[in-house]
């Protein structure tokens, strides 16, 4: 459409290459159906991109985000329709490979304790 957005469709494990043009006046943006479980791998492998970024499907952009440069990993935090942003400081022809992948976002401990002890080491073995 004129808005120069796209749909695109994952499979699980299967990267898929989508490419674009982006300029400082034109950010390029590609819709993603996202679930929890679910994450991206993202990853440029043309073009002088200056940001990439996900926005919730209430487009807000998530906390603790870093900005993308080159290649990273986002988790989705729940189900929906999640847009991907493509920026450039100067006009740039660009490919960038996305993988969905099987995952969840680290989670910190609930507990004080983080995480429960390791059994404890055997001394020495018994003799045979």
């Amino acid at each position: 459409n004129s808005e120069g957005q796209e749909t695109i469709s994952l499979v699980e494990n299967s990267p898929l290459q989508v490419s674009g043009l982006a300029s400082p006046n034109k950010i390029k943006t590609f819709k993603i159906e996202g679930n929890y479980g679910k994450g991206l791998t993202i990853r440029v492998l043309s073009g002088k991109i200056s940001n990439i970024s996900i926005l919730h499907p209430d487009g807000t952009t998530p906390p603790n985000l870093p900005n993308l440069t080159e290649r990273g990993i986002y988790f989705f935090p729940y189900p929906g329709l999640f847009t991907i942003t493509v920026k450039s400081n100067e006009e740039t022809n660009f490919t960038l490979e996305i993988v969905l992948i099987e995952g969840h976002a680290p989670q910190k401990p609930s507990n004080s304790g983080g995480r429960p002890p390791d059994r404890p080491s055997p001394g020495t073995r018994p003799p045979r």
